[in-house]
């Protein structure tokens, strides 16, 4: 019965740290001096991270979508607040999309740190992070905390 307790207890507890965290997405792109964030839906920055570009979204803005690697907390809660999808879904959508060719999934980086690197170091790039760390300089903030 203690097992049981334990392992419940041990699930409740872990998802409680993963509702607590919550991300904001940035991106770099050069804006104007008065602006230092843009306006995406959460369809469109959905969009962005399940066919790879937001080409379609907006014809002067090209975003290319970093992710953080599969069991990071922080991909587990963009996952399930932006995308609407267990990691289980998600892997088995890009290995459909790859197998017919149509869509290449998002870079993935191991860790925030190097998803800050990546970002700061490439024009053009959307990605994630958790609200705890603030926007680095030469990012700016797309969405508001999801």
């Amino acid at each position: 019965m203690r097992t049981v307790l334990s392992i419940v207890g041990g699930l409740l507890f872990s998802f409680h740290c993963f509702a607590e965290q919550k991300i904001i997405v940035v991106a770099n792109i050069a804006l104007n001096d008065n602006l230092n964030q843009i306006s995406l839906s959460k369809s469109q920055i959905r969009e962005i991270f399940m066919t790879g570009s937001s080409a379609s979204i907006a014809a002067d803005m090209t975003l290319k979508p970093i992710a953080l690697a599969p069991g990071n907390k922080s991909r587990v809660v963009f996952n399930t607040h932006v995308i609407g999808l267990p990691e289980s879904r998600i892997q088995s959508y890009w290995a459909q999309m790859q197998f017919s060719g149509r869509y290449q999934p998002p870079m993935e980086v191991d860790d925030v740190s190097t998803m800050i690197e990546r970002l700061k170091n490439t024009k053009g790039t959307i990605g994630y992070l958790p609200t705890t760390i603030p926007i680095p300089s030469g990012l700016v903030r797309v969405h508001p905390p999801f």
